[in-house]
């Protein structure tokens, strides 16, 4: 849960408790591989916003960013990147993902991330 804007946390995909999103489908790339581990995060708007979602990884880590619309499925993706997102978001219920990017790296490049989300 992300209880407020800003928000801003130190975390790792390794060991993660989720590795179930590898293809997000919507208007995000469905030919990306993120079949590693990845960390959910849900959050509700009372008002439009103008929000940047960024995340920064360390060394060989690997992680995409996403924003999902309503529920926690790859078919509810509303933008991806690999380090930022930015945009104007409706009053509603949002998730950000952020996952192992597996590319040439079975099981994913995961390991430590700062997510930092705020209101523009």
């Amino acid at each position: 849960q992300i209880p407020g804007l800003p928000f801003v946390d130190l975390q790792t995909t390794a060991g993660s408790p989720s590795d179930s999103f590898d293809n997000y489908m919507g208007v995000c790339d469905a030919a990306k591989d993120e079949s590693g581990p990845e960390r959910v995060y849900r959050f509700d708007l009372d008002k439009d916003v103008d929000l940047r979602v960024m995340v920064f990884d360390r060394g060989m880590v690997d992680v995409d960013v996403h924003v999902l619309q309503k529920e926690p499925t790859t078919d509810q993706c509303l933008s991806r990147n690999d380090k930022e997102i930015s945009g104007m978001l409706g009053e509603g219920t949002y998730y950000v993902v952020v996952d192992s990017y597996a590319g040439d790296v079975p099981g994913g490049a995961a390991g430590e991330y700062m997510l930092v989300v705020m209101a523009d």
